[in-house]
């Protein structure tokens, strides 16, 4: 969310708002490529005195970096007390929820062999006279086959690719010296397009994981479809709950209630 967006503010319109000042900042923040890590307690951390205007001015922005190392991140805005802010305390916990819910990709229906695992797993004798029943086993047995083979298919995909950048690589060095040949070049131009083919194919993934749908077909920013993916994980993610007016992120009293 942009630094000073109405929701961050209530009953501030008297003060003097410096639009381009926000602008900066945030432009700021979008260069730096940092994130403001999810909020738990209150909503605003400052306080005028009078209790006239609310707005939340002090915050925790992260790197890309720091995403990856601790995922788990989370600022906590406690209680102002005497002070006109609020204290924020940064925490860093991984809650598991339990198994994560199957997820169909589009990418995959192009895959040679996918559509029939789907159809052999199918068409299993599942042997319950219950129709509903038998519907359900057969959907539990197309997920099974399908995450093995989807394990399968795309860890060779990984294989394929670092054997690519190997074998151009090489070309690329008899290039660098003056000794690239014809049928050398060719081959080069065959490796680059199947090396084009498995990043598309993983940036096609990557854009429906990230739900970032008006971004043109065909760009090669990965860093940012892992970025918005991440963040939207971390978004999404749910850290606790209140508990008869106290917050709990104790996972077996969650689980409890």
């Amino acid at each position: 969310m942009p630094y000073g967006e109405p929701s961050e503010r209530k009953d501030i319109g008297a003060l003097r708002v410096d639009r381009l000042e926000m602008d900066r900042f945030n432009l700021f923040i979008d260069t730096c490529q940092l994130f403001d890590i999810p909020v738990v307690g209150r909503l605003f951390t400052w306080y005028r005195p009078n209790d006239t205007s609310r707005s939340r001015l002090d915050r925790v922005l992260v790197s890309e970096t720091w995403m990856q190392k601790w995922p788990g991140t989370t600022q906590f805005v406690h209680s102002k007390q005497v002070s006109d802010h609020c204290a924020l305390v940064v925490k860093n916990k991984l809650v598991d929820w339990g198994p994560k819910p199957f997820r169909y990709f589009d990418v995959w229906q192009n895959e040679a062999g996918f559509k029939q695992v789907v159809k052999s797993a199918w068409d299993l004798d599942i042997g319950c006279g219950n129709p509903l029943e038998k519907v359900k086993l057969k959907l539990k047995e197309v997920k099974k086959e399908v995450k093995s083979w989807v394990v399968e298919a795309f860890n060779s995909d990984k294989l394929k690719e670092q054997q690519l950048l190997h074998e151009i690589d090489a070309l690329d060095q008899y290039d660098d010296e003056g000794n690239l040949q014809e049928f050398m070049r060719i081959k080069r131009i065959q490796l680059l397009g199947d090396l084009r083919i498995l990043s598309e194919k993983e940036n096609a993934m990557l854009r429906q994981k990230s739900r970032v749908d008006w971004l043109a077909k065909g760009d090669q920013n990965s860093k940012f479809f892992h970025s918005t993916l991440r963040w939207r994980r971390i978004s999404n993610d749910i850290k606790g709950l209140v508990l008869n007016g106290e917050w709990c992120d104790d996972l077996s009293r969650l689980r409890a209630q």
